[in-house]
């Protein structure tokens, strides 16, 4: 087992590799500082990323350029009958992991329908948006998001087309950005 960057001092994830060792296994930590479990182990003090690059070179391997990857799912959701908030049909729009599941992502949100020139800001995540005279199944929505910038994120622009997207199943879009060297989005596309 390979540990990289780890105190090996927080649980469960720090008790795998002590159950390695237990079971035969060999373990390797690379890390700066000491851990519990370096009497065990193959122990290399240094940089994560010097000693990721020896190895990739060692084994012939590229080091595939690192891409954040970030997902935006839109759905149409139904009046609620229970609540005079969400009376109206309205829009579902959140960050979502590689599973779909709930991720925050955005503090900010701003949008246009361009049928009517409806305009919207929210910093409410999940973004539920309700507009009052425009169809939700019509026209061009435009986005600004804005992400919380962990990675130096610029907001993007997004255009969906209301029509595709539906009360059954989420309509996701895939955004990949690089920080390291165009700082730019890329691969923007539907999943």
């Amino acid at each position: 087992m390979l540990d990289f960057g780890s105190s090996l001092r927080v649980t469960p994830a720090a008790d795998m590799p002590l159950e390695t060792v237990n079971n035969n296994g060999q373990i390797v930590i690379v890390n700066l500082q000491a851990t519990p479990l370096d009497k065990y182990a193959f122990r290399i003090n240094g940089m994560i990323d010097d000693v990721m690059k020896l190895l990739m070179e060692k084994l012939a391997l590229d080091i595939p350029p690192f891409r954040l990857e970030r997902r935006l799912a839109i759905r149409r959701v139904p009046a609620s009958k229970d609540s005079k908030k969400d009376s109206k049909e309205a829009l579902m729009i959140r960050g979502v992991d590689l599973n779909g599941d709930p991720y925050s992502l955005f503090p900010q949100l701003d949008g246009t329908f361009m049928k009517t020139k409806t305009t919207f800001s929210s910093k409410k995540d999940p973004f539920r948006i309700a507009p009052e005279k425009t169809p939700l199944d019509e026209g061009m929505l435009k986005l600004k998001l804005y992400f919380k910038g962990y990675y130096g994120e610029p907001p993007l622009d997004l255009e969906v087309n209301l029509a595709n997207v539906s009360t059954k199943k989420n309509l996701t879009r895939s955004m990949l950005y690089d920080p390291l060297v165009t700082k730019k989005w890329s691969n923007i596309k539907y999943t």
